[in-house]
C-alpha cells in the first residue's frame, strides 16, 4: 500500500475515533444528569416511565465503550509515533479555529449587509419633504442629505397653503434656529394621512400630545438626526405594510 496514503488514512482513523470518543463521553454525561435530576425531583410518574437502574446499566455500557475506544487510540497513536500525534492536534485545533473564526464573520458580514442595504433602500426611495421656517437657512440640512447619500428632499416654507403631504413618506421639519410653535406641528399632524411620518428637529418643548403621536419622532441635536431619521423611515415602512 502506498505509504503516504496509508498515513493519511491512519489520520482519518485517529481523527474518526476522536469524534467518537467525544460524542460517547456527552451521551455518558447527559445520562448522568437524567439519572440525577430523576432522583433528585422525586418524580414518581417519570421513575415509572425510565427506570433508573436500566439508565444506569446504559450508562455502564456507554462508559466501558468509551474506555475501550480510548484505549485503542493511545495504543495505535504510539504505533504512529508521539510527534504524529502532536501534528494532528495542532492541525485539527487549527482547522477548528480557522473555521470557527470563518463562520462568525460572515454571520456578522451577513447581519452587516443586511441592515445596510435595507438602509439605503430606504434611503434611495423615500420621498421626504422638508419644512423650514421662513427666515432660517437651510444650507446645513441640504449638506446632510447630500453627504448621508439620501435621495435629496423637496424643500419647502413651512405654512405654504396646498402642500400635499401625502405625496411623501416623510416630512422633516426643520427647526435649527427654534423658530417653529407647537401649533404649526399639530396643523401637519392634523392634516397628514395615516402611513406619513413626521421627524421634527430643533429644541422646542414640544407638547406631550404630539410626543405620544405614534407617527411623530424627533431629535434636538445634529449628531442624532441621522440614526433617528432612518428609525422614523424605517416604522414609516413598517405603517405603511400594516395598513
Amino acid at each position: 500500500m502506498n505509504k503516504p496514503i496509508f498515513y493519511v488514512f491512519c489520520l482519518f482513523c485517529i481523527a474518526s475515533t476522536d469524534v467518537q470518543a467525544q460524542t460517547l463521553r456527552d451521551s455518558v454525561i447527559s445520562l448522568q444528569k437524567t439519572v440525577h435530576n430523576l432522583k433528585n425531583e422525586h418524580d414518581s410518574l417519570r421513575l415509572s416511565e425510565i427506570n433508573a437502574k436500566q439508565l444506569e446499566l446504559r450508562i455502564e455500557k456507554n462508559d466501558f465503550e468509551l474506555r475501550r475506544d480510548y484505549n485503542w487510540l493511545i495504543s495505535h497513536g504510539f504505533t504512529f509515533g508521539l510527534a504524529g500525534l502532536v501534528a494532528l492536534f495542532v492541525v485539527l485545533y487549527s482547522a477548528y479555529q480557522a473555521i470557527t473564526r470563518w463562520a462568525i464573520k460572515q454571520a456578522e458580514e451577513k447581519i452587516r449587509q443586511h441592515f445596510e442595504h435595507e438602509d439605503n433602500i430606504l434611503k434611495r426611495e423615500k420621498k421626504i419633504l422638508v419644512l423650514t421656517p421662513e427666515k432660517q437657512s437651510i444650507a446645513f440640512i441640504k449638506q446632510f442629505f447630500r453627504e448621508m447619500h439620501f435621495r435629496m428632499p423637496d424643500f419647502e416654507l413651512i405654512g405654504k397653503a396646498d402642500l400635499k403631504f401625502n405625496d411623501f413618506q416623510l416630512i422633516f421639519i426643520n427647526d435649527e434656529e427654534d423658530i417653529i410653535n407647537n401649533e404649526q406641528i399639530h396643523i401637519i399632524l392634523r392634516d397628514i394621512g395615516g402611513t406619513v411620518s413626521v421627524f421634527y428637529f430643533g429644541g422646542l418643548q414640544l407638547q406631550q400630545d404630539i410626543k405620544s403621536k405614534k407617527q411623530f419622532s424627533s431629535c434636538q441635536f445634529k449628531s442624532q438626526i441621522y440614526g433617528n431619521l432612518l428609525n422614523a423611515l424605517r416604522f414609516q415602512k413598517l405603517l405603511s405594510n400594516t395598513s
